[in-house]
């Protein structure tokens, strides 16, 4: 199709002018949409009846577009020939140029609608109706694209994604839209988007993000030949309402105050314009959340508000049309009030933001740093506002006053890692118990960790300057805890106190500060090797029965480690140190989260049978999927040490003739052996039922076998030596229990 055949198409339609029903609804509302390319008019004006009372929601919107000219130099941007034509959606800037078609921007949207295709009387997608465009798989995402049906499509879009609403359909210019039918692709309609307009072709974007934009099927008028689109190609699109309520409000400017400007007056004029496409009843003017005051004039306005309080005040104009359509345009300005504040300073430090006595502005926000000086710490704000950290952000008001106080920095003469321990004493339990750790600075910031039901849990905080702390410690998804405890500052003590406590259980908790590891100066007086037996407790019915025991060595730093094996065999093991005062935190997770051993051991090596001592709390529960038979108990044991000295030409202990025990258990009856102790520090067996034993001389421990009389099988056995009281201890493993093992004269 060329320009002459446009030419004459456009005369005919003109000549051939179509009514397709001449009685309109007085009260429907009729708008007009004329459709050029270029300079040139294409058919005559297509006069639409819309549903106002059946479709009052789709109107109102369609109308709102309308009336506020957002269709103005829009153009149809889609062409399906015997099914629609599609407008409503795309802008460009002058559809008169003949430049390169290379932009266009999308009209601006008033939000989605709710789809009203069962709304009032349902009107089907029949040739000659005027419907909503919409999204995909969204009955209620139309906005202001909108469709003439060129054919019956009643069959498919009255039953897709929940029916397209039918609001209008045509009264006069049914011609001009048949003739659409008549277009096909290089003859009436351009693809912009294949591959030859791509090659030789300026690309389209849209403006609003410029974003590469294609038209598959855009109706356009073209001279014979031509390829690329220029904007005069386009139909663009007039809507003009012809008659029909008012759904749009007025137009507001406002020329005084400019927007957030800042004022030094509690008078304030307002001024401004207001104009309608009807007429503009009357404009009210609002100050924050008082009564309105009207407004003298209507199209050019002014009002005057009174008593604006100090800081931010909110305004509103509001705009009234003649058929009542309203409007509303905010702004905010700043009444400036200057007062001054005071400030003032205790301790050793400063206070950077302001000044005392500096005038500020009433509600305005601002910002104060406190800065301690140098071997202080910053304690508090107090007075108007009252918080703990150093950056105060308040809201300027009337008599506002602050005191930073300071206070000298105690934590260099703490600072350290401090172990512990915390355990209810009236009740230890797994929930309740285990080790804790902490690093702390010169400038009270800690770091560490708790060790408990066999998960390990990050601590991290910093104390007040007086030594204390609360902090909220997660020790399971579902589960909290408060951590408070206080740092004895004086350096009297040297040690953290305090608790951990939620609605389940309350632990004392106790740290002690590692002092050796401060001065090589200053080693541990107790730095050495020792060993230790634990001894079974005679109350406890599942017992075990044998004596656990360990390896445990001091380094000069105040490092504790320790290395054994508890009564029923199971392996012990903990790094830990100790206190100035010789105490020694120990703890440890058993059957993998099912159990725990817990106990402060004290050293005093003036004792006359023992060189450290403690309870040993230990703990053992049924694991899930685990025997019946397992036993399960908590026993209450005393753990004891002794200093262990690696023989050189000496015996580890000074007897001869020793009597190896071994009794309770499964045995069937107690038994001995005895043996013979030789100045290599071997053991030579001297009974008649077969027994081995060795030591380890670098550790004190020792281990062997053993058949008891009557039996050929022997059972393995091991142990600790004590020196300290010339002796050893350990337990024998038999089926399924342990027995107790002495060793001494």
């Amino acid at each position: 199709m060329n320009y002459k055949t446009l030419l004459s198409l456009a005369s005919l339609l003109v000549c051939g002018l179509t009514i397709l029903d001449a009685q309109i609804n007085t009260n429907n509302s009729v708008v007009r949409f004329r459709f050029t390319y270029g300079t040139t008019r294409f058919g005559e004006d297509v006069d639409v009846e819309l549903f106002d009372q059946d479709k009052p929601v789709t109107v109102s919107n369609f109308l709102a577009y309308v009336q506020t000219r957002r269709y103005d130099n829009s153009f149809l941007h889609w062409l399906a020939p015997d099914s629609f034509v599609q407008g409503g959606f795309y802008t460009v800037q002058n559809p008169r140029t003949s430049l390169p078609f290379q932009s266009a921007a999308s009209i601006p949207s008033f939000g989605s609608i709710t789809n009203e295709f069962n709304v009032g009387t349902v009107r089907s997608n029949v040739s000659g109706t005027l419907a909503m465009a919409k999204g995909d798989s969204n009955p209620n995402s139309a906005t202001s694209s909108w469709f003439f049906n060129l054919h019956d499509n009643s069959a498919t879009l009255d039953n897709q994604n929940g029916g397209y609403t039918v609001f209008g359909r045509v009264k006069t210019g049914q011609a001009t839209l048949n003739a659409f039918n008549a277009f096909r692709e290089n003859s009436g309609i351009v693809n912009t988007t294949n591959a030859t307009y791509s090659s030789l072709c300026l690309p389209i974007f849209l403006a609003d993000n410029h974003q590469p934009l294609g038209f598959p099927a855009l109706p356009v008028a073209f001279a014979p030949g031509q390829i690329c689109v220029g904007y005069s190609d386009l139909f663009a699109v007039q809507i003009i309402q012809l008659s029909g309520r008012d759904v749009v409000g007025p137009i507001i400017t406002v020329r005084a105050p400019k927007a957030n400007a800042t004022l030094t007056n509690a008078t304030l004029l307002v001024n401004g314009t207001a104009t309608d496409n009807v007429g503009v009843k009357l404009v009210r003017v609002y100050l924050n959340d008082n009564v309105p005051v009207l407004a003298t004039g209507s199209n050019t306005w002014s009002a005057v508000l009174t008593n604006l309080p100090p800081g931010t005040n909110s305004i509103q104009v509001e705009a009234l049309d003649t058929s009542g359509n309203p409007s509303v345009l905010a702004l905010s300005v700043f009444y400036s009030v200057r007062v001054p504040l005071s400030l003032s300073v205790v301790g050793a430090g400063t206070i950077a933001g302001a000044t005392d006595q500096q005038l500020l502005e009433v509600t305005r926000p601002y910002t104060l740093t406190a800065k301690p000086a140098p071997g202080n710490l910053f304690v508090a704000w107090t007075g108007s506002i009252a918080q703990a950290a150093t950056t105060l952000k308040f809201n300027m008001a009337s008599n506002f006053a602050f005191t930073a106080v300071f206070a000298t920095n105690l934590f260099p003469q703490v600072r350290c890692v401090y172990n512990g321990l915390f355990f209810d004493s009236n009740l230890v339990d797994l929930a309740s118990a285990g080790f804790v750790t902490v690093t702390l600075t010169d400038q009270g910031k800690y770091s560490g960790r708790l060790l408990r039901n066999g998960r390990t849990i990050r601590l991290s905080g910093v104390c007040s300057p007086d030594g204390n702390e609360t902090n909220t410690v997660t020790l399971a998804p579902t589960e909290t805890a408060q951590l408070l405890f206080s740092v004895d500052l004086s350096g009297a003590t040297d040690q953290i106190v305090g608790s951990l406590q939620n609605t389940n259980f309350t632990s004392q908790l106790l740290m002690d500060r590692n002092v050796f590891a401060l001065s090589k100066t200053n080693p541990a007086p107790w730095a050495g090797r020792y060993t230790m037996l634990i001894q079974p407790d005679t109350n406890s019915a599942p017992g075990p029965d044998g004596q656990g025991f360990a390896s445990v060595r001091i380094d000069p730093k105040g490092g504790v480690a320790v290395s054994g094996t508890l009564g029923d065999n199971t392996k012990l093991s903990a790094k830990t140190t100790l206190s100035k005062s010789g105490a020694v935190p120990l703890y440890g997770s058993l059957y993998k989260g099912w159990g725990l051993f817990i106990s402060w051991l004290n050293l005093d090596t003036n004792a006359p049978d023992t060189d450290f001592a403690g309870r040993l709390d230990w703990l053992r529960r049924t694991q899930p999927g685990t025997s019946a038979s397992v036993p399960k108990f908590t026993n209450q044991v005393t753990a004891i040490g002794s200093w262990y000295q690696i023989p050189t030409t000496n015996r580890v202990l000074s007897v001869t003739n020793v009597v190896v025990g071994f009794t309770n258990g499964n045995l069937a009856s107690p038994f001995a052996n005895q043996v013979l102790l030789g100045a290599d520090n071997k053991f030579v067996n001297q009974s008649t039922n077969k027994l081995t034993l060795t030591i380890a001389k670098s550790t004190g421990l020792f281990k062997g076998s053993v058949a008891p009389p009557g039996s050929t099988r022997s059972l393995p056995f091991q142990g600790a030596l004590f020196q300290k009281q010339n002796r050893g201890a350990g337990f024998l493993v038999n089926t399924g229990q342990t027995s107790e093992v002495s060793l001494g004269q």
